[in-house]
């Protein structure tokens, strides 16, 4: 006979793997949409000139005038598995016009958006001035990759100091490049493909569901939570609460995978899509 402890362990482990079935399946959402690169930092830092690099192609208008990018350009690039959203964006300041000040926050909004974010600076200037732009740049929640660039300006010594100022900032990679000679972009592509494959998770790509599967898997999630709810805080003491809530979990489980046999639906669910591996 099973014990309420027994349930708790079986249904806190069910939960679980349902929990890692639902991040592959919205991850693979997000990979099947395309996924979000965000190019931000001052104005003047080469955000436009690197844009161009990765593009192969002069999309975006290259001008020592500070603010000339005063909207967001955007264009598709592959990136291993990936089909990837490339955004150049207004280079953050106070600024001076309204048109301009539309393209900061559009700027901002992105790059709160994004996937992965890609932050720009002149690294030609003193540590300090790097420092201070990096502490006024907009609260990100996503994953960051720093690109110090105008490298070629930058002698041996400053750079070994860079990178080993910078090695870890918020977690991202550091890459020292040149945007406007091309040096230095297979490795940010590199560090980019890495940030992303951390950021959506690895080998998911396969596993795009319908919105109905997700919804399903959803509703299934929603009995197992609050089943297990009633069971931590009542024993076994109400049955037919606890079989109407395994019932519900498994009938959405059920149309999820197209099969009406309950005995066969958690078998075929960890089967299909690999649950715990």
């Amino acid at each position: 006979m099973i014990s309420s402890e027994n349930l708790r362990e079986e249904l806190s482990s069910i939960l679980e793997k349902t929990e890692l079935l639902l991040h592959r399946m919205r991850a693979a959402q997000r990979i099947a949409r395309g996924l979000s690169v965000a190019l931000i930092g001052a104005p003047n830092a080469g955000k436009s000139t690197l844009f161009n690099a990765l593009l192969a192609e002069d999309r975006a208008i290259v001008s020592p005038e500070a603010g000339t990018t005063r909207d967001v350009i955007t264009e598709e690039i592959k990136l291993g598995p990936y089909y990837v959203r490339l955004a150049d964006t207004a280079g953050l300041r106070l600024a001076s016009g309204g048109i301009e000040q539309e393209g900061i926050s559009r700027a901002r909004e992105l790059a709160e958006g994004a996937e992965v974010a890609i932050v720009v600076v002149d690294a030609a200037q003193p540590e300090e001035a790097i420092r201070r732009q990096l502490a006024e740049l907009p609260q990100l929640e996503c994953a960051t990759v720093l690109a110090l660039n105008k490298w070629e300006l930058v002698d041996e010594t400053k750079r070994a100091a860079l990178l080993l100022a910078f090695d870890g900032w918020h977690g991202g990679g550091v890459v020292g490049l040149s945007a406007a000679r091309g040096t230095g972009t297979d490795r940010l592509l590199t560090t980019l493909r890495s940030a992303l494959d951390a950021r959506v998770g690895v080998g998911v790509d396969a596993l795009l569901p319908t919105e109905f599967q997700l919804q399903m898997l959803l509703a299934s999630r929603s009995a197992i939570v609050q089943t297990l709810d009633l069971v931590k805080a009542t024993g076994l003491s109400q049955p037919e609460l606890i079989s109407a809530g395994l019932g519900s979990a498994v009938r959405a489980l059920s149309d999820l995978v197209g099969e009406t046999t309950p005995d066969t639906v958690l078998a075929k669910i960890f089967s299909e899509f690999c649950i715990g591996k």
